[in-house]
């Protein structure tokens, strides 16, 4: 693997006891407040790498002039120490293989001279990087090209804290817009692996293709729309995921089941209590109509022996009479007088057993009404205890409706989610085909126009690195499932994420997702295995985002910050990363963390030592 890391950054002067820091393969952090050093420790990495401007004058660094940078080759674990004076133009650059033996000076490179010559500092490092000699295009209308230098690499590699924050392109490092192509070109030479040795001037036809114009401007048309369409997805998504019940669709499903299966089985219940009811009901009916039958016959029964009670005290009476007649048969008592007697005593004697066989029903009838009103109150009782145990059924019945209708309701949140994040998929999808369309276009309208506006990147491979920097966003939960695309527009040529340009987003989204570029871009380099430095210098890119936006949302920052240094810490060992960060990391095994503590009482003050 190509490339080279910095194992130890080193200021010295004239009776000044050096300072220094040691560095580490993988995820590096100098973490402290502001004015101890970091800044400092970042202009010094690039100023002896090369880069003209010198460290700035800070009051703990008066009389420190000279710095040295010890690396070590990826490929060959050579290492070398690399020293630079102030105000000078010249490296020197020793063999540091066997410090203990003393050094061996490979050679004095300058920083000024021609990128053609071998004495130049660039050639020295770019072979480290296995891009030495490479070649850049300046001009693709008029073929024109420049050597590489390792400038232009640093100048993308190494990123300052009032550069990460840019709207602009983190592949477009210098801001300068005749640059573009140059550093599409180095881009496109790391990414590919080919430079443009062979590119030769391309013919600048004149004519204009209106066709291709309007399918740009109908292919922009569809990607605002999807846009709204993906930003109005989102906010409703958002939403029912915030509303979101814990419980699993599966598990909700087996609750709805569960409470169908009660709400069947409390039915059949309350069905079967209801025919009881009734039954009971009308049996109760039935003996009440029974005792009003019973009364009627009971007063019919009353009513006889009245009657017969009338009668026999009507032949008493008249038997005390002086009358002549037979109160039977009408006739005159002298004539057979025995057997008017006899028939007069045969009359009462049957008057007197229909009274006791009618007193002897009548009690018949009287226990027969009483145990009928017995069984009325049985009858009523049962149905009370029916009537109860069915209300309890049927207020547990309808407490399960509603029960069945929420669990219905979050079933068909988690159906919606899906379906919105099924068609959100889609839009970026088609987005993203769009964007890879709109690239082709691009490249046959410039064809046919009279310009030298073309990207010299190939889409495919940009749409590849796209991939790499969405797995970072997504591992930083920046969003709600970040989907980044390449827009390869000349003058934008940067990433979209989410259908919404990069540069929009505030500052400190601005640089999480620079920094996402500038990892993802290690990360294909690492897995294509293509020739680069494969070490990234990054000041701050933690610090804008939580000052500038935990006060809208203070979890949100607290939880990209854990996810953010939980995924450095993986940091590939090929490779070396050097994070500067205000914020204090916790000590997550498998980064170095270098604190600086700005106390004179507590670890390590700054960068210089304190008197």
């Amino acid at each position: 693997m190509k490339g080279f890391w910095i194992y130890k950054i080193t200021a010295s002067g004239e009776e000044k006891k050096d300072s220094s820091i040691t560095l580490k393969k993988g995820a590096n952090i100098i973490t402290g407040p502001s004015d101890t050093g970091k800044s400092y420790l970042f202009s010094v990495i690039n100023f002896v790498l090369g880069r003209t401007s010198p460290p700035k004058d800070i009051p703990e660094g008066i009389n420190y002039d000279v710095f040295t940078i010890d690396i070590e080759s990826f490929e060959t674990n050579d290492k070398y120490r690399l020293q630079r004076k102030l105000g000078k133009n010249k490296v020197s650059v020793w063999n540091a293989n066997e410090p203990q033996s003393g050094l061996t000076l490979i050679d004095v490179f300058s920083t000024t001279v021609n990128l053609s010559s071998e004495n130049h500092i660039s050639n020295f490092l770019l072979n480290l990087c296995g891009l030495k000699g490479s070649l850049l295009l300046k001009n693709r209308t008029k073929g024109e090209k420049i050597a590489l230098s390792f400038k232009n690499l640093i100048q993308f590699t190494n990123v300052a804290e009032d550069r990460i924050i840019t709207e602009s392109s983190p592949f477009y490092f210098t801001n300068v817009n005749s640059n573009h192509i140059l550093e599409q070109s180095m881009i496109s030479l790391i990414l590919e692996g080919t430079d443009f040795s062979n590119v030769t001037a391309i013919e600048d036809p004149k004519k204009k293709e209106t066709k291709i114009s309007g399918k740009l401007e109908f292919i922009d048309k569809q990607i605002v729309g999807y846009s709204e369409q993906r930003q109005k997805l989102i906010a409703k998504y958002e939403k029912l995921v915030s509303n979101k019940t814990s419980l699993d669709k599966a598990l909700i499903n087996d609750q709805i089941q569960k409470r169908l299966e009660d709400s069947y089985n409390l039915e059949s219940q309350v069905t079967k209590y209801l025919n009881d009811v009734n039954s009971t009901t009308e049996k109760k009916i039935y003996a009440l109509e029974l005792i009003k039958r019973f009364e009627i016959l009971e007063r019919q029964y009353l009513s006889d022996l009245d009657r017969l009670a009338f009668i026999l005290e009507a032949e008493s009476l008249t038997s005390q009479l002086p009358s002549q007649l037979c109160p039977i048969c009408s006739n005159p008592m002298h004539v057979d007088e025995i057997q008017h007697l006899n028939e007069i005593e045969n009359f009462k004697e049957g008057v007197t057993a229909e009274i006791a066989l009618i007193k002897e029903k009548l009690e018949d009838l009287k226990e027969s009404i009483t145990e009928s009103k017995g069984n009325v109150l049985k009858f009523e009782a049962e149905s009370n205890d029916l009537k109860r145990t069915l209300d309890k059924l049927e207020n547990r019945l309808e407490s399960i409706k509603p029960e069945i209708e929420n669990l219905k309701t979050i079933l068909n949140d988690y159906i919606e989610i899906e379906k919105i994040g099924n068609y959100i998929e889609f839009i970026d999808t088609e987005t993203a085909t769009l964007y890879k369309i709109k690239d082709s276009l691009e490249i046959l309208k410039s064809e046919k126009e009279s310009t030298d506006i073309v990207n010299v990147c190939d889409y495919d491979i940009l749409k590849k690195l796209s991939e790499f920097i969405e797995q970072r966003l997504k591992t930083w939960n920046y969003n709600v499932n970040p989907k980044v695309v390449f827009n390869s527009d000349f003058k934008t040529f940067d990433i979209v994420i989410s259908n919404k340009s990069r540069g929009s987003y505030g500052k400190g989204r601005r640089a999480i997702s620079y920094t996402a570029c500038l990892l993802g871009f290690l990360d294909y380099c690492l897995k294509e295995e293509k020739n680069f430095s494969n070490f990234l210098v990054i000041d701050s890119p933690l610090t804008t985002f939580k000052d500038k936006e935990i006060s809208e949302s203070e979890d949100d920052s607290i939880e990209l910050d854990d996810l953010f240094f939980d995924d450095i810490r993986k940091t590939s060992l090929e490779s070396q990363l050097i994070i500067f960060e205000n914020k204090i990391p916790k000590k997550i095994e498998g980064i170095n963390i270098i604190e600086f503590t700005k106390s004179k009482q507590q670890g390590r003050y700054g960068f210089f030592p304190t008197e």
